[in-house]
């Protein structure tokens, strides 16, 4: 706990290379899963001087980091343009201060360079709406740059990667900055943006990056993945976007690429072109294009699986996706299993080894807790947890807090009488 100041040199001038992204570094609380507070990746490559040294507070930052933070959809958006509304999760202490200290009460949004060149703080209270109604929720928005620019009041720069933290005030006290987010402004990328596949935990039926996954076979949700559709501003007409997938391996110089297509799902059963194979491990990335194939927003011109292949730059963000050993596909060995009871799934798999993530349909009524046993490949239990459904379902959050070394372990659910077993693949 404390206050500290951080100042990040290259003084060999030749920049920085970390955790495989060229030119920058994340500054993160201790443990397996800290809260972000810096996060500059992808953002510096050589200078003197870096870490909110030259911004706000003379490069203070404060611990513990505090709850508030960006919605899942709001976070690492870089293609931002203004008089869009970037929303935080409401804080039930703040919420309640609604008709109660409205001018007091809201939440600061903090935007800094995290190089050190900029920072600007704006609040949000509940007597402002920012174009957003009325409710206890209303400060949670915050319009881009929706105010008048001058120089007393500037705008928020275009196209500088910047930092976005966020934190609650409660009857005038400030609580403490929750987790940096990253954050740009870029009119041209919001027109034509980079795809990726569904990422957001709130979506277990779509959520296709770090899963295992059948090839072959009829279409079912276990050789299914989904892009995450594009949003692009202007907005284009929905049958005028279309989708290629893109299958690699470096080190095994592995690639597949998949013709372009209409819909954002993908089905793992394709015969006609090479398959991909079981229990190998697959970087997957997807772009789009939003005139019918005409032009794409990322890669080559050409869809062709050589002009494909020969690109090696990212087209978005990258997920893996492991195919299930061949003899899983008839015994329903996937990562998602189906039985009268409802459906079971858990993601991401493979996992670094910090949390997995549990969705449980259907519960019967009469079963109080639900029993969560992770087995090694020995037989030997690993991990024991029980968690509490909830109207019927289960959404939790086990904490593996890299307690489990790399391997193949087996997890098995029981909820009553129904039971569900699938693969875990950890993999550091």
């Amino acid at each position: 706990m404390g206050c500290y100041r951080l100042r990040v040199t290259d003084t060999g001038g030749d920049g920085f290379v970390s955790g495989g992204i060229t030119g920058g570094y994340q500054l993160r609380e201790a443990g397996a899963s800290g809260a972000r507070i810096i996060d500059n990746f992808g953002n510096f490559t050589t200078g003197s001087v870096s870490g909110l040294s030259a911004s706000v507070d003379n490069g203070a930052f404060c611990l513990p980091t505090g709850t508030d933070k960006l919605l899942f959809s709001s976070c690492d958006k870089l293609d931002w343009i203004d008089n869009k509304m970037i929303v935080c999760h409401a804080n039930a202490a703040v919420s309640a201060e609604y008709g109660v200290t409205n001018t007091t009460s809201g939440y600061e949004f903090w935007f800094f360079d995290p190089n050190g060149t900029y920072s600007f703080r704006r609040f949000r209270s509940h007597a402002t709406s920012d174009g957003f109604g009325h409710g206890a929720t209303r400060a949670c928005h915050f319009k881009v740059n929706g105010w008048y620019n001058s120089i007393g009041t500037p705008h928020i720069p275009a196209n500088m990667l910047l930092n976005v933290r966020v934190r609650g005030r409660v009857a005038g006290n400030n609580l403490p900055f929750g987790p940096a987010c990253q954050f740009r402004i870029d009119a041209a990328l919001a027109a034509c943006p980079h795809a990726k596949l569904q990422d957001d935990p709130a979506n277990p039926d779509d959520y296709s990056c770090g899963v295992m996954r059948d090839f072959g076979g009829p279409s079912t949700p276990a050789n299914r993945i989904y892009a995450n559709p594009p949003q692009p501003i202007p907005v284009v007409a929905s049958n005028m976007v279309r989708y290629q997938f893109r299958f690699r391996i470096v080190a095994e110089n592995i690639c597949i690429v998949r013709p372009p297509q209409t819909s954002a799902r993908m089905v793992l059963n394709w015969t006609n072109g090479p398959a991909l194979q079981c229990t190998k491990t697959y970087d997957v990335d997807v772009r789009v294009s939003l005139d019918g194939g005409a032009t794409w927003c990322f890669g080559p011109a050409g869809t062709g699986q050589a002009a494909a292949c020969a690109d090696t730059e990212d087209w978005g963000k990258m997920c893996k996706v492991t195919i299930n050993p061949c003899s899983s596909m008839s015994s329903g060995g996937s990562s998602m299993a189906l039985s009268s009871d409802g459906q079971f799934t858990m993601y991401p798999n493979p996992n670094s080894g910090e949390n997995l993530r549990l969705n449980l349909s259907q519960v019967a009524a009469d079963v109080e807790l639900v029993n969560v046993d992770i087995f090694d490949m020995t037989g030997k239990r690993v991990v024991a947890r029980t968690v509490t459904p909830a109207d019927g379902r289960v959404n939790s959050t086990i904490e593996l807090d890299r307690g489990l070394q790399s391997g193949m372990y087996i997890v098995h659910v029981t909820a009553g009488d129904a039971a569900y077993t699938e693969r875990l693949v950890i993999q550091h």
